[in-house]
This record gives structure tokens, sequence and C-alpha cells, in this order.
């Protein structure tokens, strides 16, 4: 989370305004990859259960949709 945050702040700030992909795009552009791949190498690594990963996904999505 503190990661997407940063991203969102420093492409929010560097991004010019007008420009055709705007901070919130790049934000999920490198976020989501990055949470996806934090994930499976929490598997590989095995330590966590495939459920801990998956229930973390979930409870991520239900967040961002909340807010």
């Amino acid at each position: 989370m503190a990661l997407v945050l940063s991203l969102y702040l420093l492409l929010g700030v560097s991004q010019p305004r007008g420009n055709r992909f705007g901070p919130a795009f790049w934000v999920l552009a490198l976020g989501l990859p990055w949470a996806f791949l934090v994930g499976l190498s929490r598997l590989y690594l095995q330590v966590h259960y495939p459920s801990d990963v998956l229930g973390g996904w979930a409870l991520a999505v239900a967040w961002t949709l909340w807010v």
C-alpha cells in the first residue's frame, strides 16, 4: 500500500497536466504487476499458503473498490 501511495504522489507531481496517461494509470500499471509478483514470490518461497495470498489479494480488491 505504501508503494502505491508513493508512486501516486511521485507520478502526480512529475506528470504535466494534459498528459494522455495520468498518474492513476501509471500507479495501476506499476502497482498491480508488483503486487502480483510479490504474491507469487511468497508462494514460491513457501512462506505463505495459497489461501493467504488469495485472501490478501481479495482484501486489497475489496478495500480498493470501497475507497
